[in-house]
C-alpha cells in the first residue's frame, strides 16, 4: 500500500508537469497493486528544432522499496526531470 508521502510526491510532480504540457497518467498493475506512470508530453519548439529528429524519453522513479523510507531513492533523477522540463521553455 502506498503511503501518504508517496501520493503527495505523485501529485507534486503532476502539478509541476502540468505547467509545461499535457500530463497523461498510465496505470498498470504489478503483483495485484495499481501503479502509475506520469507522462509529460512537451511540444517541440525552439531555435534549434529539427523536424526529422525522433522523440526523446527521459525517466525517473519516485517510488521506493516497501518498508524503506525511500526519501532519496531517486530524488536526484526526479529533480533533473523537473529541471529539464522547465528548461524546455527558457
Amino acid at each position: 500500500m502506498a503511503t501518504a508521502g508517496h501520493f503527495f510526491v505523485q501529485e507534486y510532480i503532476r502539478q509541476q508537469f502540468s505547467q509545461w504540457g499535457s500530463v497523461e497518467i498510465h496505470t498498470f498493475e504489478v503483483r495485484g497493486k495499481a501503479c502509475n506512470n506520469l507522462i509529460l508530453n512537451l511540444p517541440s519548439q525552439g531555435r534549434r528544432q529539427k523536424k526529422d529528429l525522433p522523440p526523446i524519453l527521459i525517466g525517473a522513479h519516485y517510488d521506493g522499496v516497501p518498508g524503506t523510507p525511500a526519501a532519496d531513492d531517486n530524488a536526484t533523477g526526479v529533480a533533473v526531470l523537473l529541471e529539464l522540463a522547465m528548461l524546455h521553455f527558457r
